[in-house]
């Protein structure tokens, strides 16, 4: 008996080296194909992409350089920030380890939050500004671009006040964060009117502030 105990005791221990062995290699092969030996459960926008195969892109149809449509490539969704969101999206693929493919949405100034805090769009590519009241919302990724409040006016003059002062009408680009500003402190003598987005701008700035427009 003792004898048959070492020996079932011996194939036990060659039994289990062999299976170690098995599994050991089994790892090591997976591993070096790029794939997880143990799965990751996601949650969430991951968990979406990876069941869906699929990342859906907001952009802006007008907003060049950031995000646009190019009509020489029939209006095909380009720009500065179209190009920082494509390495996220193999990032992505990469995490998820499939293939993912990418749907362009537009969205406009007046909806691109909505659209990310809702699901209907996964990242939104384009040049949103960092606020506190829209981090309550969103996540927003570390800064791609710093700007500045600038006017952009119109130089031309319609006649002169009794005084010697010129008498003629401004126009002005405004960054749509600083619109409240102007709504509240409309500057003296000044008719203030607002413009949609970039195509809507300059032709106004152009032809100048209709004052026979009631809403001026």
């Amino acid at each position: 008996m003792l004898l048959t105990r070492v020996r079932v005791s011996s194939i036990s221990f060659r039994l289990a080296i062999t299976l170690a062995c098995l599994l050991f290699f089994s790892f090591a092969a997976t591993a070096q194909e790029g794939r997880r030996v143990i799965p990751i459960q996601y949650s969430g926008t991951l968990k979406k992409i990876k069941d869906s195969g699929l990342i859906r892109l907001g952009y802006r149809q007008s907003s060049p350089p950031f995000a646009f449509a190019d009509s020489s490539t029939r209006n095909r969704p380009v720009g500065y920030s179209l190009d920082l969101c494509d390495p996220i999206v193999e990032e992505i693929s990469e995490e998820l380890e499939k293939e993912i493919r990418v749907e362009y949405r537009p969205v406009t100034p007046e909806n691109r939050l909505d659209m990310v805090a809702s699901g209907e769009i996964d990242i939104e590519c384009g040049s949103t500004v960092n606020n506190f009241e829209r981090r309550k919302r969103v996540a927003f990724s570390p800064t791609i671009f710093v700007t500045g409040i600038t006017l952009c006016c119109r130089h031309r003059r319609h006649g002169k006040h009794k005084g010697g002062r010129q008498n003629r009408r401004s126009g002005a680009v405004v960054f749509r964060n600083r619109q409240h500003h102007f709504a509240d402190h409309p500057p003296n003598d000044r008719q203030c009117r607002r413009a949609g987005n970039r195509d809507e701008r300059w032709p106004t700035l152009n032809l100048g502030v209709d004052q026979s427009d009631p809403e001026a």
